[in-house]
């Protein structure tokens, strides 16, 4: 069954192929990002395109009128050394938006997490995201995913620039990590089902390649 959905960060890898992906199947979304234009230019079936910026939430509440699911997508790595209270405040936000106009679900694209002694910042403002908008009173489903490799992800596009100009790599000790990828295709995959097995109660789901 169609749904009516808002995408929050839109603009971005991610959130462009999902509301292309939403498109396709056939859901009313509203794509809301502070850059839209790229999205405007698809004019994809079914789609509306909003600028928003979660810093100054004013027209949240009438993004989220009549809507079911929403997906947040929102993160603060760009915004500089302060990232992690950018990604606060915008979290903040729209927690408090959701206690005004409340939606079915709401389904939040996290990272996999590493022990407390181990994590880094992004992965601490990823989990105090997810920690604020628990508190909206909405079903969060946080859906946490390692480096997603597609054409045009920031991982895939350093890893190929890498392998194409530097015949010997010798990278120091501490980029010998083991992580859990996954394909865009197969996180798309789990984002869009995620809307025939809502959520009733908050829940932390993993999806790894």
């Amino acid at each position: 069954m169609a749904q009516r959905i808002l995408v929050l960060g839109a603009s971005g890898y991610i959130g462009q192929h999902l509301v292309f992906a939403l498109s396709q199947q056939g859901h009313q979304v509203r794509a809301a990002a502070r850059r839209v234009e790229r999205l405007e230019k698809q004019r994809l079936a079914n789609v509306s395109c909003h600028k928003v910026d979660l810093h100054w939430p004013e027209n949240l509440p009438a993004l989220l009128r009549d809507i079911d699911t929403v997906y947040y997508l929102v993160h603060g790595m760009g915004e500089g050394g302060d990232f992690i209270a950018h990604e606060r405040q915008a979290a903040l936000n729209v927690r408090d938006a959701l206690r005004q106009t409340p939606v079915k679900q709401l389904i939040f694209l996290s990272s996999l997490q590493a022990p407390a002694h181990e994590q880094s910042d992004h992965l601490r403002a990823r989990q105090l995201t997810a920690d604020t908008l628990r508190d909206a009173g909405v079903p969060v489903t946080e859906l946490r995913a390692g480096i997603i490799v597609g054409a045009g992800s920031a991982a895939f596009e350093v890893m190929r620039d890498m392998v194409y100009n530097l015949p010997i790599l010798t990278p120091p000790r501490w980029v010998r990590s083991r992580t859990t990828p996954i394909a865009l295709e197969n996180l798309l995959y789990y984002l869009v089902g995620l809307l025939e097995h809502p959520a009733r109660e908050h829940r932390i789901l993993e999806a790894a390649g």
